[in-house]
């Protein structure tokens, strides 16, 4: 894999939005294993957790150095814009045209319309989302730089 094609981490999302939220430390009794509390991304973990915009796994585990999956990264980014007053409200509907939208899971189903209805994320594969499928560096970086004009565009309405 070249530089671009390096997988993206979720311990990488979250810092990237700690990073975006100015920083804020929070007291929140962190319980993952797998998170050292000296780790560059500790406190980010700490402040998604305690936000709730990212969870861990079952078993007391983050896994902050797995590759973020693409239907994970599109729940974190709706949990966190929602915490900004954004997202669905109310009644809503959008229609999902991917080949695989029946493979998206139930919990990220909303997050994947709302990313999709905001050009933030689409299809990876020809007329499929491929929510399992991992994301690159390289596409993380062009989702959140839209992701984040996206925020703020609505901050100005």
């Amino acid at each position: 894999m070249t530089a671009g094609e390096d997988l993206f981490t979720r311990a990488e999302l979250v810092s990237a939005l700690h990073q975006k939220a100015g920083s804020p430390v929070v007291n929140f009794a962190m319980q993952y294993t797998d998170v050292e509390q000296g780790a560059e991304y500790a406190e980010a973990i700490r402040w998604a957790s305690s936000e709730k915009i990212a969870g861990g796994y079952g078993e007391d585990q983050f896994g902050p150095e797995d590759p973020v999956t693409r239907e994970q990264m599109a729940l974190i980014l709706y949990r966190y814009a929602q915490n900004n007053d954004q997202g669905f409200t109310g009644a809503w509907a959008f229609p999902l045209n991917y080949s695989d939208a029946s493979q998206i899971s139930e919990y990220a189903y909303e997050a994947v319309c709302w990313v999709t209805m905001k050009d933030v994320m689409g299809e990876k594969e020809e007329q499929a989302f491929v929510p399992q499928g991992t994301v690159t560096q390289q596409e993380a970086d062009t989702m959140l730089t839209q992701y984040f004009t996206v925020l703020e565009q609505a901050d100005v309405q």
